[in-house]
Formats: C-alpha cells, sequence, structure tokens
C-alpha cells in the first residue's frame, strides 16, 4: 500500500470485521449438536459446494505455480484453524477465542520480516504494538481467561492465519481473490469429506430438530465467514499489505464483545480502554505501507 488507506479499504476492514467477529458465535451454537470435527468438516464441505461454479470458472486461469500456492495458503488459512477454533471451543467461549484471534497481525508481522522479507515503517511498528496492547488488556479480563491448552490451540491458529496472509501477499498477489478462495475450499473438501464420513455425521444430521438448527448455523458461518469473508480480505491483502488487511483480526474482539454484551455479559472500563487502543492502533497500522 503505497498511501492511506481509501474508504473502499476501510468498508472491507470493517466488513470483514462484523462477519469473522460473529463466527465464534456462530461455533458455540453449532457446538451445541455437532462434534468439532463435524463442525469444521461441515463448514469446509458446504463452503467448498457453494463454490464449485467459481472455481470452474477460474480454474483455467490458474497456473500449476499458483494453484501449489493456493493450496498452502489454504491449508494454513482455511482447513487447519477450521479444525483448531471449534476444538478450542469446547472449553473457551467466543469471546475469548476473538481476543485470542487478534494475535494474527503479530504472527503476519514477525513471519513477514524473518521470512518473507518484507519492509515496514516505523508507524506500523507503534501501531502494532498499540493495538496488541489493547488486546492484552481485552484477554486478561477476569472473565477472559482460558484454559491453557486450549489458548494455544488458538495461538496456533492465529501462527497459520499470519503466514497464509503472508503468502497472499508475496505469491497471490495479482491472483483473482475469488480464484484463491474457491481453489482453496475445493482441493480441501476432499479430505473434509474423508474425515466426515468417519464419524456418525449422517445419522446425527436427521436425529433431533437441535441438530438442524445448528446445521443451519454451519451454513450461516460457511456461506459468510468462510465463502464471502474470505474473499473479501484476500482483495484486502491484494489491495494494502498483510499488516493493514490482519489488523481485521483487532476488530474482532470488539464484535465478540458486543455479542456478549447483548448476550448480558458486563462491559467495563477495560473493555472501552482496549477498544480505543485497538482502534489508534489500526489507523496508525493504515497510515504507511
Amino acid at each position: 500500500m503505497k498511501g492511506p488507506a481509501t474508504r473502499h479499504d476501510w468498508l472491507l476492514l470493517v466488513g470483514i470485521s462484523l462477519i469473522w467477529g460473529s463466527s465464534f458465535m456462530l461455533i458455540d451454537r453449532s457446538l451445541q449438536a455437532f462434534t468439532p470435527v463435524q463442525v469444521a468438516c461441515l463448514r469446509i464441505l458446504i463452503t467448498g459446494l457453494l463454490l464449485v461454479p467459481v472455481f470452474i470458472r477460474h480454474r483455467a486461469a490458474l497456473s500449476r505455480t499458483q494453484t501449489q500456492y493456493i493450496t498452502w495458503q489454504s491449508l494454513f488459512g482455511n482447513f487447519i484453524p477450521a479444525f483448531l477454533f471449534p476444538v478450542a471451543q469446547v472449553h473457551v467461549n467466543s469471546a475469548t477465542a476473538g481476543i485470542v484471534n487478534s494475535l494474527s497481525p503479530a504472527w503476519a508481522f514477525l513471519l513477514g520480516l524473518v521470512f518473507f522479507g518484507f519492509s515496514f515503517h516505523w508507524l506500523q511498528l507503534v501501531g502494532i504494538t498499540v493495538a496488541f496492547g489493547g488486546a492484552l488488556l481485552l484477554l486478561f479480563h477476569p472473565h477472559s481467561l482460558a484454559p491453557t491448552t486450549h489458548s494455544a490451540l488458538l495461538i496456533v491458529a492465529t501462527l497459520c492465519y499470519g503466514l497464509s496472509s503472508n503468502l497472499v501477499q508475496r505469491y497471490l498477489k495479482r491472483t483473482h481473490a475469488l480464484a484463491i478462495v474457491s481453489t482453496g475450499f475445493v482441493i480441501f473438501s476432499v479430505p473434509a469429506l474423508v474425515i466426515f464420513l468417519g464419524t456418525d455425521s449422517l445419522s446425527a444430521l436427521i436425529a433431533t430438530p437441535e441438530m438442524h438448527e445448528a446445521l443451519a448455523y454451519v451454513i450461516i458461518l460457511s456461506v459468510m465467514g468462510s465463502a464471502v469473508a474470505s474473499a473479501m480480505f484476500y482483495r484486502l491483502v491484494q489491495r494494502t499489505n498483510t499488516l493493514f488487511a490482519t489488523s481485521v483480526t483487532y476488530l474482532m474482539p470488539l464484535v465478540a464483545l458486543g455479542w456478549g454484551w447483548l448476550g448480558g455479559e458486563p462491559v467495563g472500563f477495560r473493555d472501552f480502554a482496549g477498544m480505543l487502543c485497538i482502534l489508534g492502533g489500526i489507523y496508525l497500522l493504515s497510515r504507511k505501507a
């Protein structure tokens, strides 16, 4: 990004934040009837089926090298995190998952410097520090602390996100965003189907009305959280830079806290202070590339 983020970039950032910030709540609702593995497999399968027409349209324009990079990017950006988050959220609430997810820009920053040779402006370093500090204020809220093991799973997922976004920025910057998201999900629909058929999934889907309700949440999660938001995110990475695009994960805790507030959870001074730090840090991240 050669200058400040445009209005279109900010709209993309906010839109992705609203969708992905709600995904943790949708995962929680899905887990009321399905196992974590079933939620992950269904999410990938539904998204892959939805994107088959898009994949057919764009596949001819992709080279073998592009397809290889998309496969690696989707492995770390979609497949692995799709399993890690539901497994962790059996014991971690959705607000905490959203807060831990805000580590993604830090990983993107570090991986970009060490392995991808990306340069940075000092304002970006200040911005990521301020935003990360705000995330810590929210994370160490008395009601937000999570079991160490399950928090570690979430941290691994954010590491995967950081690697994925760097792969898009470095190797797929000129590849159509819809080609990236459709190809990745269609490819990984195959292993997801194999794993899914290894569970008691088929009988579970027709067992109870609760299963039908949970399936509806998974479908919303797949359509909006995976297909639509992923395409928006890859487009934002291409238009701006990895740091600004991954700063979406700093806004997601605000959405997660908002859902918690609507559900009757208390929101205090620490929450507002953390929100202000996050917003200020993202503003600094957007000023320079």
